[in-house]
């Protein structure tokens, strides 16, 4: 895999600057990834890349890369850069940060999606602060272990402690009560988003009655709230938290 950091808009107009590709820690539990069905392994898996390894991504020009991000969000329209999708940044955080503090001139947000596979340490939580403009999602769901979602919900309240904190929940159309009350308090928490479920209709889930879906492209998804937002990047209401946290277009001046 080509370890050069790139920038680019996917298909569904997301911003995608990964500092890591692939998800070693996220591949030891499920051979197809999280859930048995991560859409990142399966999309790398289709141009020939092993997801099951975390590559760094490096900047070999910084004046080429500044350029690159420069143009890429003004062709977008959007107010920030994703990091997180697909691979898990959290394999190496302080690569992260440094690509991070690259970029602490620009007037633009970056969120960094991220299952903390590793947890940030109490400095580099505090270098990540002091950037001001980092949205840190943290991705949870029902379907998590009961020890993995109280380690996600204590990274999300702590990063909220000092930081800018969402809670990425992936949703979906539960037949299970028990399901069903794990994602109800999850749904509680203060700044959240909602992520349906993407899957295959010969997905276990699916198969054994857990979860409903409905068509989706060219697969499927479990949709728990009927209005959450499923189209492109552009026009979602939830800017994968920035809208939560505006105050911050004023203090940046994005885009005046």
């Amino acid at each position: 895999m080509n370890n050069k950091i790139t920038i680019n808009i996917n298909n569904k107009g997301v911003i995608d600057m990964d500092t890591v590709k692939g998800c070693e820690h996220g591949m030891r539990l499920n051979s197809k990834g999280c859930y048995g069905n991560c859409y990142a392994y399966r999309a790398m898996k289709r141009y020939g890349y092993n997801f099951n390894e975390s590559v760094k991504r490096y900047v070999y020009n910084k004046n080429e890369f500044f350029n690159n991000v420069k143009k890429t969000i003004f062709k977008s329209g959007l107010k920030f850069i994703r990091i997180g999708v697909m691979g898990d940044p959290s394999h190496y955080w302080n690569h992260t940060l440094g690509i991070c503090e690259l970029l602490k001139s620009f007037p633009y947000y970056i969120v960094i999606i991220t299952k903390h596979w590793i947890t940030l340490t109490d400095c580099q939580l505090d270098r990540f602060n002091k950037l001001e403009n980092i949205i840190f999602n943290t991705s949870i769901s029902a379907l998590d272990t009961k020890k993995q979602i109280k380690y996600r919900l204590n990274q999300y309240y702590r990063i909220e402690g000092t930081g800018k904190s969402v809670l990425r929940i992936v949703s979906c159309d539960f037949n299970n009560d028990y399901f069903n009350k794990i994602q109800q308090n999850l749904f509680l928490n203060k700044f959240v988003i909602d992520n349906p479920f993407r899957c295959f209709k010969n997905h276990k889930l699916v198969v054994n009655n857990i979860i409903n879906i409905i068509p989706f492209g060219n697969q499927y998804i479990s949709k728990f709230n009927d209005k959450t937002y499923t189209g492109k990047c552009k026009g979602c209401p939830d800017m994968c938290g920035v809208s939560f946290f505006e105050s911050i277009e004023k203090q940046f001046n994005l885009f005046q």
